[in-house]
């Protein structure tokens, strides 16, 4: 079943806090478990409202699929496009902003493009008879790819890989720990060598609610950091245990704005003309490894139950969300195929 809806400067990330309110509930029924595919893209009509849509089940969720341009009353143009294909696992999705004159706009002013897409699983922890008892660990491998595409100024441009696992121990009240793991790509004119940077993060905080400490068991890997060719790995290891309910989460989240001007932020929201693009349309991957004897049991189809062979581990690698292989990098900008924009970046707004 899929759901859209438009809502007034809402947060994409608002979709993690839900899935674990229906995860909490469905968890303390017996045999609920599901996969949802979920995206964002903001802005969607010239007044800057976000449009959300989810879906349950085997299905292709596409918010703007034809890459219909937004025209602000803010005078500013934006592309933004995001697909979900829960059967196969794969989404990617594009986010472009134009803007042609400088502009201080009034305080609170919200500008900018953005584009999100993701995966979330629920799964129970499942031991075999004769497996040594837990805690053991579980190791996410989250692997994604995109570029930045500068047209004229220097607007900031951020590409975002974040891996997300919810250990759900107690249903009422809440009981568990959230771990997450991000991964970076930014460019953006605070750094004065307008070059790209590589931010990461690594966390750990109390389901229900609490201060967040760092999590040594986040891990990151940059396999390129060049504008046109980003590509980025994280990993995130958990410890689990019989019986437990888990929800797994790949967000991909792709955001452009626009050169910031000097006018003091009292007196406005000062932004310079300047155009750019990212475009995260070669989509995810996600692998799972566990120790022999342990499995994630779900009852949805996406999702192979592998038995983990001896001395190998369990490596999902058709498994968590059905995540499957993705295209060469090297066609990562303006190739033609059902994920990337099929209209070239200086054919977009702005041109």
């Amino acid at each position: 079943m899929q759901n859209t809806e438009r809502c007034r400067r809402s947060s994409p990330l608002s979709w993690f806090a839900i899935a674990i309110i229906i995860a909490i509930a469905s968890a303390a029924l017996p045999g609920a478990t599901r996969a949802e595919g979920m995206a964002a893209r903001s802005p969607s009509d010239p007044f800057g409202d976000t449009e959300v849509g989810s879906i349950e089940g085997a299905g292709v969720l596409e918010l703007n699929p034809l890459l219909d341009v937004v025209t602000s009353v803010d005078q500013f143009e934006t592309v933004t496009s995001v697909r979900v294909d829960t059967e196969s696992g794969e989404f990617g999705g594009y986010a472009e902003f134009a803007m042609s004159l400088d502009q201080l706009l009034p305080v609170g002013t919200t500008i900018g493009a953005t584009a999100q897409g993701g995966l979330t699983l629920e799964a129970s922890v499942v031991r075999e008879f004769g497996a040594p008892s837990g805690p053991v660990d579980l190791e996410l491998e989250l692997a994604f790819d995109g570029a930045f595409e500068v047209m004229t100024g220097q607007p900031g441009l951020l590409l975002t890989g974040d891996l997300i696992v919810t250990q759900i121990q107690g249903f009422f009240p809440p009981a568990g720990t959230i771990y997450q793991s991000l991964l970076t790509f930014s460019l953006t004119p605070v750094n004065p060598a307008y070059a790209v940077e590589v931010l990461t993060e690594g966390v750990s905080s109390p389901l229900g609610g609490g201060a967040s400490t760092p999590y040594l068991g986040a891990e990151f890997e940059v396999v390129s950091s060049a504008e046109n060719d980003l590509d980025g790995i994280v990993r995130l290891t958990v410890p689990i245990s019989e019986g437990e309910t888990l929800l797994l989460t790949s967000l991909v989240n792709a955001v452009v704005v626009p050169e910031p001007g000097t006018a003091p932020p009292s007196s406005g929201v000062d932004v310079r003309a300047s155009s750019g693009a990212v475009d995260f349309s070669n989509t995810a991957t996600l692998r799972a490894f566990l120790p022999e004897g342990y499995s994630l049991m779900t009852d949805d189809p996406l999702v192979d139950a592998v038995v983990p062979e001896p001395g190998l581990g369990a490596l999902c690698s058709a498994g968590i969300f059905g995540l499957s292989v993705l295209a060469d990098r090297g066609a990562r900008l303006r190739r033609r195929s059902r994920f990337v924009p099929t209209r070239p970046f200086r054919d977009a707004p702005g041109s």
